[in-house]
């Protein structure tokens, strides 16, 4: 019987041993699980989001332009080598913007000679002179033209920034690439019949984009400038809402403030 009592003893501390080891274990994983909810809770609070890396995206965007292009049997190749064997096609075929050089004014010869230098292009490579086309400014691969009745119309920092825009065009060879693109369309089209779907039109909507984008990302103040810009136009009536070859004005707000937050990043 003593035996029977003292097994039984031995028995019950075993397990009151056990279950208190198990109530340990078990309580220790609820206090850890419960400490990791509050850590994810505090830095889901305290997270600093991560800096996107635009040029990436810029990368990322030109390259399903190119495979819409090569659906229609245009490849970034074959308007590179245009480029080298027949760019003088494309200076003649332009030269109109090379002799149509009516000066601007000194204020305005001053504004784009200073950007371009910021941009590293030396202004004696580059035609400027004046147009009276349906916006502030133009430029191909080797010039620049300015509206002197509409560039008024907006701030100083628009201004400052639409010529930034025109001269990221030059940096580019935008001009240069949709002429030979259009070289090598089996079925050539003008800019009236090209619809939102065309694989030139993605082209287009692309290099406007990235002339903003590429311009903002300079520094935190060329993208402040971006911002200004993006919210002055989009306040402005003459904005066509049917134009599909740049990127809609509430589209321009949203990345220029995100470029604006992500230069902030930079800095911090």
């Amino acid at each position: 019987m003593k035996k029977n009592i003292k097994k039984l003893k031995r028995i019950y501390s075993i397990f009151s041993v056990s279950f208190v080891a198990l109530s340990l274990f078990g309580a220790n994983k609820i206090i850890q699980r419960l400490h990791e909810k509050d850590t994810t809770i505090v830095t889901e609070e305290t997270a600093i989001p991560q800096r996107v890396d635009y040029k990436a995206y810029l990368q990322q965007e030109e390259d399903k332009v190119w495979q819409k292009l090569e659906t229609i049997n245009i490849s970034k190749e074959a308007v590179e080598n245009l480029k080298k064997t027949s760019y003088q096609n494309y200076l003649n075929d332009n030269s109109t913007y090379k002799d149509n050089n009516q000066p601007v004014s000194k204020e305005y010869e001053t504004m784009v000679h200073k950007i371009l230098r910021e941009f590293g292009i030396d202004p004696a490579t580059i035609t400027l002179g004046y147009w009276d086309g349906p916006s502030e400014a133009c430029a191909g691969d080797f010039f620049m033209k300015i509206n002197p009745v509409l560039m008024p119309k907006v701030s100083p920092e628009t201004q400052t920034f639409m010529i930034a825009h025109e001269v990221q065009h030059i940096l580019n060879k935008d001009h240069s690439t949709t002429y030979f693109i259009r070289n090598l369309l089996e079925n050539p089209v003008s800019n009236s019949e090209l619809t939102p779907d065309h694989p030139l039109m993605h082209f287009i909507l692309f290099a406007e984009k990235r002339a903003d984008m590429q311009a903002a990302m300079k520094s935190p103040e060329w993208a402040k400038r971006y911002l200004c810009f993006a919210q002055e136009i989009s306040q402005l009536g003459d904005i066509d809402p049917n134009d599909t070859a740049h990127p809609g004005t509430a589209e321009r707000v949203k990345i220029a403030q995100a470029l604006v937050e992500n230069s902030k990043q930079q800095i911090v």
